[in-house]
């Protein structure tokens, strides 16, 4: 099964082989035979003005059109739009529960932008009860929705504003398509299952242990930030190379790891320049001294940290897998 950022979003799925609602016009009738030099004469002018029918084609512009599906870059997979809410409060409760003393947003950004923009970010929170988590929130760019403990109601204010603002975006922002809901609170089931009635692809990230097999069971996928974590910690430590390039192929090497778990087709270069710059949107090869991305592709391989082919078709490069450096 793909992914899910390899599935096209509902309104994506055109039908390209629908005809025009007009029903098609009958074939050309074949035009009397005429008689008399001046009949003729007055037949052709006729045929020449479009009256004969078989004796002119019609013009390009007034064939029905079809419509069709946007093409899509090959390689590139689907630009899913995404929002992503954080309830704080019960990721630091779960972080508590299964002894983990770190929580780094970094490993959830750099999956989520592998399969599209995160255009809203947002983490709910009584910040003076969780300022340890505000720095690292800030730096991820989260937008710090600052909620009142929960000293005068029975229920946790947060969770309410999250579903709040989560059925605001769903009914006015038409372009996402994707929520991404970071919480182990099976409360959230309702919401998750209403955002799905809604069309829009519900993701969950929470802790392992601690998880509401409820709000699992209500998304379309939930991901486990144990996992997330590790596999952010198993980049190689590159030889040989140091500075500006040990850090261009680093980078390289996380967006690489990253597309190879979950992509099914050929990974292009453009798909890897277009991960990268998700991750780190200031990234530029010239940046590190090369004048294109085939050649910082190039270089990887010399340093048998990838492994590269060309396609026959478009003479692109194809990323065939990593290296002995990186494997």
């Amino acid at each position: 099964m793909n992914p899910w950022w390899l599935r096209p979003p509902a309104d994506e799925e055109t039908t390209d082989g629908e005809d025009s609602d007009k029903p098609a016009a009958a074939g050309p009738k074949e035009p009397k035979p005429e008689t008399g030099s001046r009949n003729g004469a007055s037949g052709s002018r006729q045929g020449g003005r479009g009256r004969g029918g078989g004796a002119r084609r019609r013009p390009a512009s007034g064939k029905s059109r079809r419509p069709k599906s946007t093409p899509q870059t090959p390689g590139t997979g689907v630009d899913h739009r995404i929002a992503l809410l954080c309830d704080l409060e019960s990721i630091a409760l779960a972080l508590r529960e299964a002894n983990i003393r770190r929580f780094d947003l970094k490993p959830i950004l750099d999956h989520l932008l592998r399969g599209g923009r995160i255009v809203v970010k947002k983490a709910y929170a009584d910040w003076n009860r969780y300022s340890d988590f505000k720095q690292g929130f800030h730096d991820a760019g989260m937008e710090l929705i600052d909620i009142p403990g929960k000293h005068h109601s029975g229920k946790n204010s947060a969770d309410v504003k999250l579903a709040v603002d989560a059925m605001e975006l769903c009914y006015s922002r038409q372009h996402l398509d994707t929520f991404i809901i970071v919480s182990c609170d099976g409360d959230f089931s309702p919401l998750a299952a209403k955002l799905k009635e809604n069309d829009k692809r519900v993701i969950g990230v929470g802790i392992r242990r601690t998880v509401s097999q409820n709000l699992v069971e209500n998304c379309d996928e939930y991901l486990f930030y144990e996992d997330l974590s590790s596999a952010a910690e198993s980049l190689p430590e590159l030889t040989g190379v140091e500075g500006r390039q040990a850090e261009a192929f680093t980078l390289l090497v996380e967006a690489i790891q990253g597309l190879l778990r979950d992509s099914k087709g050929p990974l292009w270069g453009s798909m890897v320049k277009q991960t990268m710059k998700r991750q780190q949107p200031s990234f530029e090869e010239g940046q590190y001294g090369y004048s294109s991305f085939s050649e910082l592709l190039e270089d990887a391989e010399r340093h048998q940290i990838i492994a590269l082919e060309r396609d026959d078709r478009s003479g692109s490069y194809v990323v065939a897998g990593l290296g002995h450096q990186s494997a």
